[in-house]
């Protein structure tokens, strides 16, 4: 599977992080945002990746090939005029629709500035069950601007601003408006579509696309972390929040499972050189857990540790679907 990093912004709102570096490579918890994203891909099951630049551009290509392309095919798509998201993604055609097994499967555009823990891998396969030109992933949550879906989940329109009138195109009787989170799963027959040139931003693509009916559903991803890394307040809350992708990739669902539950996150960590070992903290009233992973088993501890053994949980298991399971089951009332 392929993927594209929207990565050619000036970062302007992230000044003075971006006087001298791209916004790709502003670090956020000791990563930098080009390699968290690029994490998040690799985890997804991407081999192949293009990383549009424009700021600093130079940099990028240096960050990238210096670690050896993360182990991933990694090209860097160069603008000397910023293209926005949809000019940004034609120009990149080629990467997408040249020879070989991915010509034809769905890829993945990512934003280099949110990080979230969006199931990548259901979204895909949730795009290709339905078919779809292009599927995005929104929630309902506080935004300036906005997308509007009918009452099958299918794109119909925007609103621009928070004043602003919404923009529909294809009227529907009943309408949701949804925040965008700048991550896409599109399929490779939208180049064939794309009739504007020069800058221009892909929603307005999208937009004129479905109102010829093309089908361009929304993902729901409230259920998930994500975060807009795109202000420096942002990045310095995202580090008290964050946790390493590639305990995302593996836990991500229980993790935010319990913080929509309350339990607030502590230290986290990732071992890659220890068997991929990685830890959690957790906290919530009077209980302080610490979900592990030693090796290939999976472990809880905390306090109060007699709770912990009355309800099974004292205990190692063999696969994350039990510890899952036995976590998911346990609902302690908060103290």
């Amino acid at each position: 599977m392929k993927a594209m990093i929207l990565a050619a912004g000036l970062g302007t709102r992230l000044r003075p992080l971006t006087d001298d570096r791209p916004k790709a490579l502003v670090t956020v918890a000791g990563r930098t945002m080009l390699e968290a994203a690029l994490a998040r891909l690799r985890a997804a099951g991407v081999t192949g990746v293009i990383v549009n630049a424009h700021h600093f551009a130079d940099q990028i290509e240096q960050f990238v090939k210096g670690r050896e392309d993360f182990g991933m095919r990694i090209e860097v798509s160069r603008e000397e005029e910023l293209l926005d998201t949809g000019g940004g993604l034609k120009r990149a055609a080629w990467f997408f629709l040249e020879s070989g097994p991915d010509r034809d499967a769905p890829f993945i555009v990512h934003n280099v500035d949110v990080i979230s823990s969006i199931d990548l891998a259901r979204m895909v396969r949730d795009h290709t069950q339905s078919g779809a030109l292009a599927t995005l992933a929104v929630a309902a949550r506080e935004s300036s601007r906005k997308l509007i879906f009918d009452e099958q989940g299918n794109l119909s329109g925007r609103r621009a601003g928070r004043k602003a009138e919404p923009e529909v195109v294809r009227p529907a009787q009943q309408t949701s408006e949804l925040a965008f989170s700048g991550i896409h799963v599109i399929s490779p027959r939208i180049f064939s579509l794309m009739y504007e040139t020069g800058a221009f931003s892909i929603i307005d693509a999208y937009l004129r696309l479905a109102s010829q009916g093309e089908k361009i559903p929304a993902f729901r991803a409230d259920e998930y972390y994500w975060r807009d890394l795109g202000r420096p307040e942002s990045i310095a809350a995202a580090e008290d929040e964050i946790i390493p992708q590639e305990i995302v990739a593996e836990a991500g669902q229980l993790i935010s499972d319990l913080r929509s539950a309350g339990w607030a996150l502590g230290e986290s960590q990732f071992d890659a050189e220890r068997f991929g070992n990685w830890f959690v903290n957790l906290r919530r009233g009077g209980y302080s857990l610490r979900l592990v992973k030693d090796r290939s088993q999976f472990m809880l501890d905390g306090l109060p540790a007699q709770e912990l053994k009355d309800a099974g949980l004292w205990q190692t298991f063999d696969s994350f679907e039990e510890f899952r399971d036995a976590m998911t089951r346990w609902a302690p009332t908060a103290k």
